[in-house]
């Protein structure tokens, strides 16, 4: 009995691509009264499969936020280094209006953010939490890093500390999506097993029920590996010629210069 559909090599498939190539299929069937064609039974069963069509997603090597993270973190590292800065320009400048105030919050910094840039995320943020606290519980303090012009710059290190926060959470409810690490191949070679089932129901269902029209379902299908097949045969051409490349560079490296 001749097949009803082409065949494509479905493992070698993009996942991306993959994935897109079930969808269709899905849909399309979903267009015909599959119950008349007795096929609703195979339908629901590949359906089950929605769940890991999701785990062929692409992994993203960084996720959206941490660019992003990476710019808080770096503002809030030249903003620290500012202010340790213009403290220590006001040390040398000794203006004796300003003597007591920086006796009462120049220790307190330097032993809060002296090294700052050089930890990491947990000890930042606690750092910036016990400097929070004393700028409430600490009259003096509060009052020497106002007088200073030094309080803009701790309270712009502390908003960025709610922002790099927000992200942070961002970050890890956007990473609770993804696939699980090691789960896209089992997932792949699950769903292969399955889309093969599905086409062998329909190619058996066709020849044994000749009182159904099953040829514009089977050809709205075949558009689809159709579709996948010459995508495979591209990516095999880009391989092809990347591989030839190579090859002849290697060999022009590989051949003696200047030689007759």
């Amino acid at each position: 009995m001749k097949r009803a559909f082409i065949t494509v090599r479905f493992d070698r498939m993009k996942n991306h691509d993959f994935a897109i190539l079930c969808k269709d299929i899905i849909q399309s069937m979903e267009q015909f009264d599959t119950e008349q064609l007795q096929l609703n039974i195979s339908l629901e069963r590949f359906k089950k499969m929605t769940p890991l069509i999701k785990n062929l997603a692409p992994k993203h090597r960084k996720l959206s936020q941490t660019k992003d993270m990476d710019a808080l973190r770096k503002r809030q590292e030249e903003l620290v280094t500012a202010m340790l800065l213009h403290l220590k320009a006001m040390e040398r400048a000794n203006f004796e209006d300003q003597q007591q105030d920086l006796l009462h919050c120049k220790y307190l910094l330097r032993k809060l953010f002296r090294k700052f840039v050089h930890q990491g995320m947990a000890m930042r943020y606690d750092e910036i939490s016990d400097m929070q606290k004393c700028l409430t519980t600490v009259e003096n303090f509060r009052n020497a890093v106002t007088s200073l012009g030094l309080l803009r710059y701790l309270n712009t290190i502390a908003e960025l500390k709610k922002q790099l926060e927000a992200k942070r959470l961002e970050r890890s409810n956007e990473a609770g999506k993804l696939p699980e690490a090691g789960i896209t191949i089992p997932s792949k070679e699950e769903i292969i097993s399955e889309l093969r089932f599905l086409l062998q129901s329909i190619d058996v269902t066709a020849a044994t029920h000749p009182e159904n029209n099953y040829s514009v379902l089977i050809e709205l299908i075949n558009i689809h590996l159709t579709k996948a097949r010459a995508q495979l045969r591209n990516l095999a051409s880009r391989r092809n010629t990347a591989k030839a490349k190579a090859d002849k560079k290697q060999k022009d490296t590989d051949s003696p210069t200047g030689a007759e």
